[in-house]
Order: structure tokens, then sequence, then C-alpha cells
């Protein structure tokens, strides 16, 4: 019985080891096996833009300031007292060219003149009458016996031949006396030399002026000048006048509030220094008619506008969006299989909203517009429908 008890207790933890065993090996054996999927590469969407080549024309954004084409310290050319002053000869008023605009008392310059025709008529007479004594000594030597006498050397005085010279010479004189003279008188109105703006005057009735004294300063209302401020890197795309050819189109905006005045104007000439602020190349541009009245508002002297300028016409270049060049110019470039290519371009012109590419790019190809959070050269792209586009922007 004690043996049977032993060996019941030694078999049967025996058998439960086997038997956990076997059941453990079992559940290895029959365990369910996990499938392995390929991992699936997530395509980023983006939005992207199939660029063209084509010629493009550029246009400089400048500023600068304007200033007169041609001004003028205007002073009589002759001394007297002001006797009539123009009613246009007052600061900010417009004068045409030649219109009279004082008048100095001519009494005197008017006796000047009579004098001078005085000694004209005169002379005249002196002229007269030396020819007609030159026509009787001609007569009396014609009747002289003896010829033999009288030598080739006295018969231009015979003929009175040098005291005709003479009388002439008085009367050239004298008739220059009377031009002067009338010319003086002539200069007693002081004119406007050109369509002019009054800027200043100093005169009234009364005055006393002459050659020495300032009475007005005036400036031509036929051209005003924008002098402008462009970038050194710019100026080689600037066309200026040569061999007949004009120079480069320009617009002139200035912005007052709510009123705005735009004139078209011409690139003339380039200034030989550089302006001492920024270092800037200096451009004059004309403008034709700055105030025949098309614009709400005149164009001031003095003022600061904004300029375009046009530039020289860039042939096979791509426009991209600035969206699209990210730093260090480089562009995303979706290739054919939808990869990421980054990729560097050279930049032939900078817009405000888009930029021209010279190289690192081809037509045809399509470059991406959206951000991309992590770009890295390779990933998978994938393009986002128009209609998705449409959907997204409503």
């Amino acid at each position: 019985m004690d043996r049977r008890k032993l060996l019941s207790r030694g078999v049967v933890p025996l058998i439960i080891l086997v038997v956990g065993i076997i059941g453990f090996v079992t559940l290895v054996r029959t365990k369910p096996k996990a499938e392995k999927n390929p991992i699936e590469e997530r395509a980023a969407l983006v939005e992207v833009l199939e660029v063209q080549a084509r010629r493009h024309a550029t246009w400089i954004e400048a500023q600068g300031t304007v200033v007169p084409a041609s001004q003028v310290a205007l002073s009589p050319q002759v001394s007297g007292r002001v006797v009539w002053k123009s009613p246009d000869l007052v600061a900010g008023a417009r004068v045409s060219k030649g219109a009279p605009l004082m008048r100095i008392d001519p009494r005197d310059f008017e006796l000047a003149v009579n004098q001078a025709r005085a000694q004209v008529r005169r002379a005249e007479v002196e002229l007269e009458v030396e020819r007609g004594r030159g026509l009787v000594a001609e007569k009396e030597l014609a009747l002289t016996r003896d010829r033999a006498a009288v030598t080739g050397a006295t018969n231009p005085l015979v003929l009175r031949e040098p005291q005709l010279r003479a009388a002439e010479a008085a009367l050239e004189g004298a008739r220059s006396a009377l031009a002067q003279a009338q010319l003086a008188l002539e200069r007693t109105t002081v004119t406007a030399p050109m369509n002019a703006l009054v800027q200043s005057e100093s005169v009234d009735v009364g005055q006393i002026v002459g050659p020495s004294v300032r009475v007005a300063a005036l400036v031509g209302t036929d051209i005003f000048r924008v002098q402008a401020s462009i970038p050194l890197d710019k100026v080689a795309s600037i066309r200026l006048p040569s061999d007949g050819e004009q120079g480069a189109r320009a617009e002139v905006i200035l912005n007052a509030g709510a009123d705005r005045g735009v004139w078209n104007g011409e690139a003339v000439r380039l200034l030989g220094d550089l302006e001492q602020a920024g270092r800037m190349a200096r451009l004059l541009i004309n403008i034709p008619q700055p105030l025949d009245g098309s614009n709400p508002l005149p164009l001031f002297l003095g003022a600061f506008v904004n300029v375009r300028i046009e530039g020289k016409a860039l042939e096979d270049v791509i426009e991209i969006p600035r969206v699209a060049l990210r730093e260090g110019d480089e562009v995303y470039v979706m290739t054919p299989d939808s990869r990421l290519e980054i990729r560097p371009v050279e930049v032939a012109w900078r817009r405000a909203d888009s930029v021209l590419v010279r190289s690192g790019l081809a037509a045809g190809e399509r470059i991406v517009t959206s951000r991309i959070a992590t770009p890295l050269q390779g990933m998978a792209l994938r393009e986002i429908p128009p209609e998705s586009e449409g959907k997204q922007g409503s």
C-alpha cells in the first residue's frame, strides 16, 4: 500500500509535466502566423505648374524727384525805369514764349533811334556827293591834254576813290549804329524766352532795373525731368538714345492721397556720378508736356515719384511664381515618375510676384508651387487634381 502511494506520487507529476510539454509544443506549432504586408510609401500632395519658355518684357522699378529741364534767371538787357508789368508776371503763373512781361521807359531809346537815322541820312548824302565828285574828277582827267604827266600812282587820288570808300564806310557805320539803337529800343520790352512757369519775381512799376538786376526766375514747361535712382545691376538693361533711336519708355507715377497721376516719358541720359547715399546710378527721364492737364493733379517740381522704366526684353526665359523659388535660388521639380527633384536655377530677372529663369528649367517641366513640410530628394509626390484645387479654394 505504501508502495502504491509512493508510485502514484512520483508518476502523477511526471504525467502532468509530459502533458504540459506536449501542450506547449502543440500551441507553438499551431499558432497563427502574421502576414507580412509591404510598406506603402505615402506620396505628398502638391500643387504643380507646367512652365513654358518665351520672350518677356522687363520693367525696372525706381524712385526719383521731378526737376526742371530748363530754367532761366530773367534780367533786362538795357537799363531804365519799369513803366509796365504784365499781370502774368507773378509766382505760379504760366507764360507763353514771346509774351511781353515788362517794359522799360523807351523814350531815351527812341531819341537814340532818331539820332541814328539822322546820321544815316547824313552819311547817305555825303556818299552821293562824293560819287558826284568822283564823276567830275573822271571827266576832268579825260579832258587833260598832258595825260602822260598823270602817273598811275596818282590816278586813284585824282579819281577820289579813297574818299568814296571813306563815305561808304561812314554810311555802313551809321547804319550799324541805327540797328544797334533799334535793338536797344526793342529790348525795352522784356519777353518770355520760352513757354514757362514763373517761379519767382522781384520787380514792380517804377523800379530802375538793368542787366545786373534779376527780375524773375522762369522754368520751362515744355519738358520736365525726373532724376531717378537706378541699381547698378539694372543700368545695362536701359536703352539710351543713340543714332536716331529713342531711349527706353518710362512711366512716372505721382500718388497724392486718392489722386494718382501717370505721365509717359523717355530715358535720355545717365549722370556721370553715383548718388552719395545709396551709391546708385542716376538716370534722367524727359517728360514732355507735363502740365497739359491730362491728369487730375499737376506734376509738381520737387515731387517724389515712382518710376517704371522699360528694360531690354529677355528671350527664351521661364516665368515662375516667387513662391516657387526656394531659398538659395532652388526650385522643386516633379519628375515624370512623380518624384521630387531639388534643382538650382539661374535667375535672370526678379519681379514683384514672379521671377524669370534663364537656365536650370526646361519648357514643359512641372514645378511644385505649394509648400512641402520636409522636402527630400526623390520623395514621392502626387499632384492635386484641378477640381480638388477648386474645392479647396472655395
